[in-house]
């Protein structure tokens, strides 16, 4: 009778952690296709001849600032799902992608801004990078 119960909670035990797991690989899945489209429009190198971009190109700021609605909602949604002990870290990694001001309280994307001499490219690798740190939280 003992083994029996054993039996009974641990394979309860197990159901509730593939439940988890599933509820977890779900979550992560929508929050990673948040950010897909962004990825590929930043991926897209920048244009030879300025007078005549690829198609789909735009500078990182541009993007950044267009897609930030959907990148906060889908932080909000994934937000719960992350242990309690990397919700800072994923605080942080968000407030630095959105270059977060913390004396004016909002987002600036300041860090995404071209400034004289500076190259296009850059600016989308550092996009890219930030975005890949998020999408770290949502490893299935």
């Amino acid at each position: 009778m003992a083994s029996g119960l054993g039996g009974f909670l641990i394979n309860n035990w197990l159901a509730i952690g593939r439940e988890q797991r599933k509820i977890f690989s779900d979550a992560s899945k929508e929050f990673r296709g948040a950010f897909i489209e962004i990825q590929r429009l930043l991926e897209i190198n920048p244009p030879r001849d300025p007078a005549h971009p690829p198609e789909g190109w735009q500078n990182a700021n541009k993007l950044v600032r267009k897609f930030y609605k959907e990148h906060h909602s889908a932080i909000i949604g994934f937000e719960p799902f992350i242990p309690w002990h990397k919700k800072r870290c994923f605080r942080k990694c968000w407030h630095e992608y959105c270059c977060y001001d913390k004396e004016a309280g909002y987002e600036t994307f300041s860090d995404y801004e071209l400034r004289p001499n500076e190259e296009a490219i850059t600016k989308r690798e550092l996009a890219l990078s930030r975005i890949k740190k998020l999408l770290k939280f949502a490893r299935v």
